[in-house]
């Protein structure tokens, strides 16, 4: 049977499971007072404007989560989304550009390994939360940790007519 994805959700489909993780080469950050987007529309942007900086961070230890928590008195409620990393370097540089990331909304762009292109904190904005330098093998370098508590909304994807034209998009945006 062919992989074909419905508007709805109702928890089938043919597709196999999509591939776990993040590729750990193509992860963006920006300024969110710099980036403009365009949508969305059902949840993906078809466009971006602004400055990126491409950080490749390693392998081993890079994740995403996006958590809701429901306001009980309220009923309201918002995302804390968490981008986790690691940096390899063990220097001056690398720690420069982390400390860079202290009391500045980004937002962060990363591939899935699923093909997607997935957009954290264009609508609150992610800040530094945790950076932890280890000189032991597990953990050396940078460990970090970047999120919000107040996203109104789900994480976005971007989507540029195709996964190549959205891949060209983000690189003609690196600053």
């Amino acid at each position: 049977m062919a992989c074909t994805l419905a508007t709805a959700y109702d928890g089938t489909t043919a597709c196999p499971p999509p591939s776990p993780g993040i590729d750990e080469a193509q992860v963006w950050f920006g300024n969110r007072a710099d980036l403009t987007f365009t949508g969305p529309t059902a949840n993906v942007y078809s466009d971006l404007t602004g400055d990126l900086y491409r950080w490749k961070v390693h392998n081993k230890g890079v994740n995403y989560t996006d958590t809701f928590s429901e306001n009980e008195t309220s009923g309201a409620g918002s995302w804390a989304p968490s981008f986790n990393f690691r940096l390899l370097g063990f220097d001056g540089a690398t720690s420069n550009a982390v400390e860079k990331l202290r009391g500045v909304d980004i937002v962060v762009i990363f591939k899935a390994k699923n093909g997607k292109y997935i957009v954290a904190g264009s609508q609150g904005g992610l800040r530094l939360k945790t950076n932890e330098t280890g000189s032991e093998a597990d953990t050396l370098g940078e460990t970090v940790s970047v999120g919000g508590d107040e996203e109104p909304g789900k994480h976005r994807q971007l989507l540029d007519t195709d996964a190549a034209t959205t891949l060209a998009l983000l690189v003609s945006l690196e600053a």
